[in-house]
């Protein structure tokens, strides 16, 4: 599907097309990500095709500017969706898209995809969308600067986890980061994962890891046994708390506020942008803002077409 934009004298300079998966370019995909003004690993060519193999995309002229558009069938209905383990997506090009260009890109997806569920970066604010709130936190001060804007609550969490001399270590197995929420966290019947979600977050960590996009953290209590856990996705402008896991048993023993904290001890004074990778669950959001995280907000573009 082709749509021209517009025209000046007679020569066609704007041209956006839907391309499926099987005919884009992955240079040039991949060369237009990264020179991006919003640059993210999440939407490498390679990343995207494991958390989505049928991704399609719009693509502006000569790869100047791409909008992925991951898809799915429900009922035999096709339909635009935002992956599991995918944090942003959105349209990304050298310069800020301008409101026209958004509103071009939005109006070209095709018509036969029944549901349009995207979330995009913190960039954009697109009309007639749902807002999700989300937490970051600059770890470019010393260390008692970040401790001290730290909420009440959290300081005595921290303490009170100091107790159990616990271990904080790096490097641990992606696997057991992962089976540490499934047995925990994700027994729960409202956690949306299936077993072939964790499959595909196994390969993705294994391949963020490979390209030097991945940091594994984790906490230990005396026995060596594993309390709390996180995969860290170190993205071209920020780190995202992007998976983890903790052991409900020792709740007790405060082993997620120790994790953290300790991450933020040794990485204080850097370039570090955490971001929470946000959450509408207020006792996640509660958690999040302890740490003295400010909010942001970003667009989900959902759209209904019947």
């Amino acid at each position: 599907m082709k749509r021209w934009l517009a025209k000046r004298d007679g020569v066609v300079y704007m041209e956006i097309q839907f391309v499926k998966h099987s005919e884009l370019n992955k240079e040039k995909w991949n060369h237009c990500i990264k020179h991006s003004f919003f640059p993210t690993f999440f939407t490498d060519f390679d990343f995207l095709s494991i958390a989505n193999p049928d991704f399609c995309a719009l693509i502006l002229n000569d790869y100047e500017a791409v909008m992925p558009l991951p898809v799915r069938k429900k009922m035999f209905l096709p339909y635009i969706y935002q992956p599991h383990f995918v944090s942003v997506l959105g349209i990304f090009s050298k310069t800020h898209p301008t409101k026209e260009l958004i509103e071009r890109f939005l109006q070209d997806i095709p018509k036969h995809y029944v549901r349009v569920d995207l979330i995009f970066n913190m960039f954009f604010d697109l009309p007639k969308t749902s807002v999700l709130h989300s937490y970051q936190l600059s770890l470019q001060k010393k260390y008692e600067e970040i401790y001290a804007k730290f909420s009440d609550n959290c300081r005595r969490n921290i303490k009170s986890s100091e107790k159990f001399a616990l271990k904080y270590v790096e490097n641990r197995p992606i696997a057991e980061i992962i089976a540490l929420f499934k047995n925990n966290r994700g027994k729960n019947t409202k956690v949306p994962f299936a077993e072939k979600d964790y499959e595909i977050l196994q390969n993705l960590a294994h391949f963020a890891q490979k390209s030097n996009h991945l940091e594994v953290i984790a906490v230990l209590d005396a026995d060596d046994k594993m309390l709390a856990g996180a995969l860290l996705f170190k993205d071209e402008h920020k780190t995202w708390f992007w998976f983890s896991g903790r052991d409900e048993e020792c709740a007790e023993k405060k082993a997620m506020f120790f994790l953290l904290n300790e991450y933020f001890k040794r990485n204080a004074e850097t370039a570090t942008i955490f971001d929470f990778h946000g959450s509408m669950n207020p006792n996640i959001a509660r958690f999040n803002a302890g740490f003295g995280a400010e909010k942001y907000e970003v667009s989900m573009l959902k759209k209904r077409l019947f």
